[in-house]
């Protein structure tokens, strides 16, 4: 099992969180595949200039299909949408704050759409969603 840093691409469509959740998929545009997301594999939602959100569990290998016709609209339609299914199995009321989130990771900043992250942070991360949920 791997540790994955998923951004939600807020700063293109706002809200777009809520369909992941709704779909239970994890979603990438233009360049940038989720191929490298393995089954078991866990992820972190983020929403831009918030934090995380989120904790899900990918299911199933990426289908390798570019639709055209996405379930999260884009600022630039000529992009295409990549899907992954994710069994969103945290939702927090309220994110872990950005600043929070970046000092646990030990990161400056990220803003690419998948972002690989160690497994002892990642634990640590994990650690400090469920001490939300207490």
């Amino acid at each position: 099992m791997n540790f994955y840093w998923l951004n939600s691409n807020e700063n293109r469509y706002e809200g777009g969180y809520r369909k992941w959740l709704a779909h239970g998929f994890g979603f990438t545009f233009g360049s940038v595949t989720p191929k490298k997301l393995e089954p078991g594999d866990l992820v972190f939602m983020y929403v831009n200039k918030k934090g995380v959100k989120a904790v899900g569990m990918v299911m199933n290998h990426w289908d390798g299909v570019a639709y055209n016709q996405p379930l999260i609209p884009q600022n630039q339609a000529d992009h295409a949408e990549y899907r992954i299914e994710i069994n969103w199995f945290i939702v927090l009321d309220d994110c872990v704050p950005h600043k929070e989130a970046m000092e646990i990771l030990d990161w400056h900043t990220r803003s690419e759409a998948i972002a690989s992250i160690e497994c002892d942070k990642g634990e640590k991360l994990l650690r400090c969603i469920l001490k939300k949920l207490e």
